[in-house]
């Protein structure tokens, strides 16, 4: 899924703004300060992280006969939603941006090559009829030590 850049940068601001919103939904109408009514969910909270990395490559093909030394930064942007909509269930959605610096050509491109869906999975508590945790959608996997599948970030 791809989001147009135009909309990131509100999208961005606008959760910059709510830093976590609780429902009071069946209190009254009155909100505490700095809160919002949510009739419908338990709370929604709103995150992200930033990444800026250095990194240096040196005669990375193994040809000596090739100049081929690199220095470039990479960032990654990551915003999520988590909304928990009652006590079994809470929905999850995770964007992110990720690009070396300097790559695009313009700031007036518009492929948003780097900004990608990354997480967004439905989480069940004791799943009806059979019991037990479950998630269902895009999600980051994790088995054992994560030697063949994991969400290791490197």
């Amino acid at each position: 899924m791809r989001i147009p850049r135009t909309s990131l940068p509100a999208a961005a601001i606008a959760l910059a703004l709510t830093a976590h919103i609780h429902a009071q939904g069946g209190q009254g109408n009155a909100a505490p300060s700095g809160q919002v009514l949510l009739p419908s969910l338990t709370s929604l909270k709103v995150g992200g992280e930033y990444r800026l990395r250095f990194e240096n490559f040196y005669n990375y093909d193994l040809n000596g006969d090739a100049v081929d030394d690199r220095d470039v930064f990479t960032q990654r942007l990551r915003l999520n939603f988590d909304a928990e909509v009652n006590e079994d269930y809470r929905l999850f959605f995770q964007v992110q941006d990720v690009r070396n610096w300097g790559e695009e050509s313009s700031t007036v491109d518009r492929s948003a090559d780097g900004i990608d869906f990354h997480q967004g999975y439905l989480a069940v508590r004791d799943v009806p009829g059979i019991g037990g945790d479950g998630k269902l959608g895009r999600q980051v996997l994790a088995f054992g030590d994560q030697r063949l599948v994991g969400g290791l970030e490197w």
